[in-house]
């Protein structure tokens, strides 16, 4: 049993942590405006940025898919510490606070664009970071059920709970 929460815990933290990193990644190469990436260069004293072009799929890289990440890996961070409630309850929780964050930038307390897509995207990733989760504790559950089943199927043909009864 702990074995399997363990393994449970790392799948976790690989969703965790492979966004995050990714995330970071890919503020470094495409944002030389973000503290991550000023950070990077001032301590590395090295540039690879990559130069924005009009390639829709490098605009998307560049304006949406760190926020995705993060809020994927926000979403599953949470779950994780949460003792695991309710799941969609952390969900909200996840949306309100990236919500949050872009109206900061309104505001301007938060460095950053207020963007309405970046509110819609950064939902998708939570929706996409739920669906794993259910997916995670669905197949938790039936590894579960399998080791139970495959214990029980020891005790002998008569010895199914059937006879019991008589």
């Amino acid at each position: 049993m702990e074995l399997r929460y363990l393994t449970k815990k790392i799948i976790y933290l690989v969703n965790i942590l492979i966004p995050l990193f990714l995330g970071t990644v890919l503020y470094i190469a495409f944002r030389q405006d973000t503290y991550i990436a000023r950070w990077f260069y001032r301590i590395f004293h090295i540039e690879f940025l990559i130069e924005a072009n009009e390639n829709i799929c490098v605009k998307f890289i560049q304006n949406y898919m760190c926020d995705m990440l993060w809020a994927y890996a926000l979403m599953m961070a949470l779950w994780l510490a949460s003792g695991k409630t309710m799941l969609y309850r952390v969900g909200m929780m996840t949306f309100l606070f990236t919500m949050l964050v872009e109206c900061l930038q309104i505001i301007e307390l938060m460095k950053g664009t207020f963007d309405v897509w970046d509110i819609l995207l950064e939902g998708i990733a939570i929706s996409i970071a739920t669906f794993a989760i259910e997916r995670i504790e669905k197949d938790a559950d039936e590894d579960e059920k399998e080791i139970d089943i495959g214990d029980n199927s020891t005790r002998g043909i008569l010895d199914d709970g059937y006879w019991k009864r008589f």
